[in-house]
């Protein structure tokens, strides 16, 4: 039995040294081919001995890349273009010659170099994405969509770019914000002429109206002015959207301005027993950025912290420093919370969330503009909320204070 047991361990042995051999022979091969030591590799199998070259096996994927309907580029981890395939080319109207060796940024828009600057550092971390402008040959914009993701070599890291022509989504975009623009401009004309006369009624005849009358001029001028609201905030929607709307950055105080704020939401707030409770960093003194705009976005905040707060509840505000360039807005209520799986939903059109929420006038788009206008000033905006217990809302806004005055927007 013991002769046995060692026949058959040196059988084990002798199969696992074979095995280690077959298993160093293949490394080997596979470090010839990353070295470019061979031109080709010969595969035994049950269909006879095949030999596979290095350019056959390469072939269909280069194939792939050069006849793909997007951009394809290959950048060094400083930027530098080192492939294009022939549809980027296309795209920039530009002969592959004189694109490959040049910077990235080189055709990316003037106005755009600095964001690229940050995509192209978040593409080094693990992947980003975005829409960019580049200049072709012609000098013509060329709208892209672009995602970035690192590319691992054994030389070096590079990064590797796929660029989607999105002009055509772009004008349609386009068109359509240009004709919501339009009915709202034609919408504004007849429905200020209603309200005209509405008021003229209540304000020029008071004896001679009775009280039934009243409240009938009462809900017209009501519906009016909320038909009204309501085409404001689709036009400033499709100008944001347009790349239309225009930014006045000034100097101003920042306590000031959230006051003044305050106190046109306060008497809202005061019928239900709303306290406004204000909290602004001592640092924080005059600002620069577009005072009405951030006057727009902290009342849309601060009128939504009352319409879902319980009777007899308070708003908290604070502002102060997020970092050394930007401004944060803290609106914070007690109010009814939102549920965590309602949360994806609250700055999309038309949507109210909350027990009751339907009970409240309001057309749905006050918290999508607000963050189209937030975005658009390269700011964020963000929400936490605890149902039943209230909701924070936070705005981040970049902001130069008034000595530099070298806010970009």
């Amino acid at each position: 039995m013991s002769l046995s047991n060692d026949c058959i361990n040196g059988q084990l042995r002798d199969e696992v040294a074979d095995l280690r051999a077959r298993l160093d022979e293949a490394n080997e091969t596979l470090r010839a081919v990353r070295s470019g030591d061979v031109d080709a590799v010969l595969v035994q199998g049950p269909q006879g001995d095949q030999v596979f070259t290095l350019k056959g096996a390469d072939e269909p994927y280069r194939v792939l890349i050069e006849e793909m309907n997007q951009g394809a580029v290959t950048l060094s981890a400083n930027g530098s273009i080192l492939y294009c395939n022939r549809r980027f080319a296309e795209l920039l109207k530009t002969p592959i010659e004189e694109i490959v060796g040049l910077e990235f940024s080189a055709f990316v828009a003037p106005s755009e170099r600095a964001s690229f600057a940050v995509l192209l550092e978040a593409a080094r971390m693990g992947g980003s994405a975005t829409e960019i402008t580049l200049c072709g040959g012609n000098k013509s914009a060329v709208p892209l969509q672009l995602a970035l993701a690192p590319l691992p070599a054994e030389c070096a890291a590079s990064i590797c770019l796929v660029a989607t022509d999105i002009s055509q989504s772009r004008k349609r975009e386009e068109a359509k914000d240009r004709f919501l623009a339009n009915i709202s401009h034609e919408l504004r004309t007849p429905l200020n002429g209603i309200i005209g006369f509405a008021e003229f009624l209540v304000d020029g005849k008071p004896g001679r109206l009775n009280a039934k009358q009243k409240e009938y001029l009462d809900d017209i001028l009501n519906s009016g002015k909320h038909l009204l609201l309501l085409i404001g905030h689709l036009l400033d929607i499709a100008e944001v959207g347009a790349g239309k709307m225009k930014w006045n950055p000034e100097k101003f105080s920042l306590r000031k301005s959230i006051e003044e704020t305050c106190a046109v939401a306060k008497p809202i707030g005061q019928k239900r027993g709303i306290h406004i409770n204000v909290a602004v960093a001592p640092e924080l003194g005059d600002v620069v950025l577009d005072q009405k705009r951030f006057q727009q976005v902290l009342y849309s905040l601060l009128s939504n912290a009352i319409k879902f707060n319980r009777d007899g509840g308070e708003v908290g505000i604070r502002a102060a420093m997020h970092d050394a360039h930007r401004l944060k807005v803290v609106v914070q209520d007690t109010g009814t919370g939102i549920k965590t799986e309602d949360l994806p939903r609250l700055f999309k059109e038309f949507e109210q969330l909350g027990p009751g929420a339907r009970h409240y006038q309001g057309s749905g788009l006050d918290l999508l503009l607000t963050r189209k206008i937030v975005e658009s000033q390269g700011g964020e905006i963000g929400v936490e909320s605890e149902f039943g217990k209230g909701s924070s809302f936070t705005v981040v806004l970049p902001l130069a204070m008034a000595e530099g005055f070298d806010l970009d927007l």
